[in-house]
């Protein structure tokens, strides 16, 4: 019997290896070839986020002067001015070397062009590039079309080549200082670096897939030799698996049954722990984990500070936006803060929009501020603006162990750092010292007067009178608030009575006593034309206010024309569409509507466009500012605007005779202050009703 042959048999595999190996190759080059146009274009998305990136960070940086602008606060040309500055410090590099952010205005001249100095200030609107495209009409045209940002394509010099390339840039609109930002990349030296790099890894892979291509196939016949015994092994392993594998799945039952209950057991323990020292919708640390992590560290001999933040108008976002939009912005102030603290810090929510951090290891009070206010300018410069927010923050800031040694003298302590925080117009850091607790006792002391004034009917008016400059007649006069028996001016307990919120019950009280003063003086035949009643913005943010107003009206009988209410421009800072409301129906009412004070600040005149008022107050500084013989045409001109607006004028706190004089001579309507006459109780005001001012 002749004995079988094994040789065809291996001779046979050969051929199958080989078609094995050329297929394998095929494959590695047509996925190279598609690789690299991929990669390519890969690299175009790379350059084009990168750019957008570094023109989108320049602009968040330049936001703040642009926000100005807006307002108003800088002309276009300080705005421009300030901008230039700013971006030409604005230089980074990237794996190619340097690169900057350059700056045109909108009619082509070059603002900023750090490698080619020589052109700034120049106008490039007619350079065209080597395919004839003009360059800077294509980008500012990209720029007003796309404020927003976009991308630009065009040829472009390389001082480092002296070659022209095409270059890729991103530009992003400024409209109102009608210039424009970006910044570029020469894509074609970008794109040879790539290749050539992608044509090295090419070779490198082909020659591994080679390598791993005949290591595969004397692997597969390595794998033929052994197949044979191991499935022989395999037979007898399986069926000892078989045997083994119903005892395993009791096993393994019974361990899943106990897992799940150990760890639900766990979780619920630990839902328990974390629910008891963490605040539910930010994650933080809670009071009471604050409070006793602070006691801990109290223990020792060390020192630090414990801040005590609240946003500022937080209230404003609840009301506007929802409480849900709320919740978001504490959760990312939360993360913010958390962020900023560091490590060896802790943050806790202490309630509403109120969070504690507690900063130990400092020494020095410097250090606490500086942190404070790089915190501040976090809150106010971070991801909110672009949501539409600007978000600030008051902070009150206790160290110890120099102004506390326990948890509850620390916190009362920074609390009251907060209140007077808030109390000096917000978005402010200070740091408890004694005398706050002195101001915040006699705060208290003075808010306890004003209760005591309201049940016990102390408030007095009096009245000072508004003079019609035609006639030198009393044409109305305005309700002043006085507490009489103490050393109190309006202007410490009128602000008070706002923060506290009894003005809107002060208020009513002076409305209700000065419409009764009126009543009486037209039943003595003596009244003025007008009676004028200060309103805070409590009090109009009401939505009853209205209805409130006409029954006293009708409970007294007086005619809503008798009366008119003045305003100041902070009115309009809460529930604007409330107040706004308010003001109309009180113009439909008959009641007219003065705007007081207007000219302290930054008084905003379109506020008259759409604000029903029948008459403006001139601020005292601004009389005294402009009524003066050299700058007597800038108050003609003021008093003609407010004219050319059917507006009513009259100059406020005039206390010499040759300022009334040029009020009188420049065609303002009417004058108050103490040269005509000081506030008088009623009694005393009936004969000054009667009398003629010498004019």
């Amino acid at each position: 019997m002749l004995r079988k042959s094994r040789w065809p048999v291996r001779v046979s595999s050969w051929p199958v290896l080989s078609a094995f190996l050329l297929l394998f190759l095929l494959v590695c080059l047509a996925y190279s070839q598609r690789l690299s146009d991929d990669f390519y274009q890969l690299v175009l998305r790379q350059r084009q986020h990168e750019l957008q990136e570094k023109v989108d960070l320049a602009y968040n940086a330049i936001s703040p002067l642009v926000e100005k602008c807006r307002r108003g606060e800088l002309t276009v040309a300080q705005a421009r001015q300030q901008i230039r500055e700013l971006v030409r410090q604005m230089r980074y590099e990237d794996e190619f070397g340097k690169n900057y952010i350059f700056m045109s205005t909108y009619d082509g001249i070059y603002l900023v062009q750090p490698y080619e100095p020589q052109n700034e200030g120049k106008n490039m609107w007619d350079y065209r590039d080597i395919k004839g495209t003009y360059v800077i009409r294509e980008l500012v045209r990209a720029a007003r079309q796309n404020p927003g940002g976009t991308y630009v394509s065009y040829y472009s010099y390389r001082p480092l080549t002296r070659t022209y390339e095409r270059k890729l840039s991103y530009v992003r609109g400024i409209p109102e200082i009608e210039a424009y930002i970006g910044t570029g990349v020469y894509m074609q030296s970008t794109f040879r670096q790539m290749l050539a790099l992608l044509a090295r890894q090419r070779l490198l892979g082909l020659g591994l897939a080679l390598g791993v291509a005949l290591l595969s196939g004397l692997y597969i016949l390595q794998l033929r030799r052994v197949q044979k015994q191991l499935q022989q092994e395999l037979a007898i392993k399986n069926q000892l698996y078989q045997e083994n594998e119903a005892a395993r799945e009791e096993i393994q039952a019974q361990y899943e049954e106990k897992r799940q209950l150990l760890e639900e057991q766990a979780r619920y323990q630990s839902y328990i722990e974390h629910m008891a020292y963490h605040d539910p919708l930010t994650g933080l640390a809670n009071r009471r984990r604050f409070e006793e992590s602070l006691a801990r560290e109290l223990e020792g001999s060390g020192s630090g500070a414990v801040l005590l933040l609240d946003l500022d108008n937080f209230k404003h976002i609840n009301d506007s936006r929802g409480h849900i939009y709320g919740d978001v912005i504490l959760q990312k102030v939360a993360a913010l803060l958390q962020l900023v603290a560091g490590p060896d810090g802790l943050v806790a929510r202490f309630g509403g929009d109120e969070f504690l951090l507690l900063w130990p290891g400092i020494f020095e009070e410097q250090e606490v501020r500086e942190r404070a206010v790089a915190l501040q300018g976090r809150l106010a410069a971070g991801i909110y603006q672009s949501e539409g927010l600007h978000l600030t923050a008051s902070l009150g800031v206790a160290l110890y162990p120099a102004y506390g040694d326990d948890v509850i003298t620390l916190v009362r302590h920074a609390d009251t750092a907060l209140f007077a925080a808030k109390k000096s117009g917000k978005n402010a850091c200070l740091f408890f010292c004694r005398q706050m607790t002195a101001q915040l006792e006699e705060q208290l002391a003075l808010e306890e007067l004003l209760r005591r004034a309201l049940q016990q009917n102390s408030f007095v008016l009096h009245y000072q009178p508004l003079v019609d400059l035609r006639t030198g007649r009393v044409a109305a006069l305005e309700a002043l608030l006085r507490l009489p028996g103490h050393n109190v001016s309006p202007a410490q307990f009128i602000p008070l009575a706002e923060e506290s919120g009894l003005i809107r019950e002060i208020g009513h009280w002076v409305l209700d006593e000065a419409i009764r003063q009126m009543v009486r003086w037209r039943q003595a035949g003596c009244a003025p034309g007008l009676v004028c009643v200060n309103v805070s913005p409590r009090q109009l943010q009401q939505s009853d206010f209205v209805e409130q107003l006409t029954r006293l009206l009708q409970e007294h009988r007086l005619p809503p024309a008798c009366l008119e209410l003045e305003i100041t421009e902070n009115v309009f800072l809460e529930q604007q569409a409330v107040v706004l409301e308010n003001l109309h129906r009180l113009q439909q009412l008959g009641v007219s509507i003065a705007l007081d004070d207007f000219g302290r600040g930054y008084s905003a005149l379109n506020y008259l466009t759409f604000v029903p008022v029948k008459k403006i107050k001139l601020d005292k500084s601004l009389c005294d500012r402009f009524l003066l013989p050299d700058r007597l045409p800038v108050f003609t001109s003021l008093l003609a605007l407010a004219h050319s607006l059917h507006l009513e004028v009259v100059a406020e706190g005039i206390e010499e005779a040759a300022a009334l004089s040029l009020a009188r001579q420049s065609g303002c309507d009417y004058a108050q202050g103490y040269l005509l006459s000081r506030p008088l109780p009623p009694e005393q005001v009936r004969e000054m009703l009667a009398a003629t001012f010498p004019l």
